[in-house]
């Protein structure tokens, strides 16, 4: 949608391939990280342009996960790629470089369990929860390519529920979920447990909840399985919206727009293509 409108602007989407089989991986700075299969691609819908990335298959794998990101310390952009095995404990992981347009593998995954869903990028690191007894926040600078760990807050009931990670004006969040309802918390100093704040409860709806989105002015993206609904934690209000020829999986993502393609070396051997 627009920043300033209701709009929903339909994207020409340059890979032709059965929905089901596209995930975002993450945006950033107005360029899309898109895995299509076993594809990835780095796609700028502003400027219509985008860029293949070099096959990083593991022997073996059955299951992968991502992460996207910009390193500052470098002034690039990098794609994280975990691979699970039914063969070994171990989770193999790859970090792709746009300058040079190439994969290597890095220190392997160092919890018990495999991260889940895609990378949140706050603060220089990508963010997962891990699947395991104790849903670990797991965290990767992407400067220095460590690993590290960020403590979740201080619930009060000791049970720990589903939750996913989000964004909010640039801090972590956690959505917890409880039956039909979902907690928001956010980290106001990264790194800092005590930070944590309860921002509030989006109560029960109609509909079991799927997943939340914060947005910056603080509504919230509701979706369920059938229904996108904005609801407004000031009046308690919630509203449809209407996404017109949907499909039967969907999703919804944070996008800001921007005209500029990232900075390639003339010598990099990065092709970026024209969506016609």
């Amino acid at each position: 949608m627009h920043k300033h409108s209701d709009t929903a602007v339909e994207l020409d989407f340059p890979f032709k391939v059965p929905h089901r089989l596209i995930r975002n991986v993450g945006c950033c700075d107005g360029l899309v990280c898109v895995a299509v299969g076993r594809k990835v691609f780095l796609w700028n819908p502003s400027t219509r342009k985008f860029v293949t990335l070099p096959d990083a298959e593991m022997p073996y794998h059955c299951g992968e996960t991502f992460g996207f990101g910009y390193d500052e310390s470098i002034d690039d952009y990098k794609v994280v790629r975990f691979f699970s095995s039914t063969r070994c404990r171990e989770v193999p992981v790859k970090v792709y470089t746009l300058r040079s347009d190439s994969w290597r593998r890095i220190g392997d995954f160092p919890h018990r369990g495999f991260p889940e869903g895609l990378g949140t990028f706050v603060n220089g690191s990508l963010h997962w929860i891990v699947v395991n007894e104790s849903y670990n926040i797991v965290s990767l600078d992407l400067a220095k390519e460590t690993y590290g760990e960020v403590l979740q807050p201080e619930y009060g009931d000791g049970y720990l529920h589903d939750i996913t990670l989000d964004i909010l004006n640039g801090c972590l969040c956690i959505v917890r979920y409880r039956d039909s309802c979902a907690d928001v918390w956010v980290m106001k100093e990264y790194g800092i447990r005590e930070s944590w704040t309860k921002l509030g409860v989006v109560p029960r709806f109609s509909h079991p909840i799927d997943r939340l989105r914060i947005l910056k002015n603080g509504e919230v993206l509701v979706h369920t399985q059938d229904h996108l609904v904005r609801y407004s934690p000031k009046d308690g209000t919630f509203s449809h919206l209407t996404v017109h020829n949907r499909p039967w999986f969907f999703g919804q993502y944070p996008y800001v727009e921007s005209l500029v393609s990232p900075h390639v070396d003339a010598d990099s051997g990065v092709m970026w293509q024209h969506q016609y």
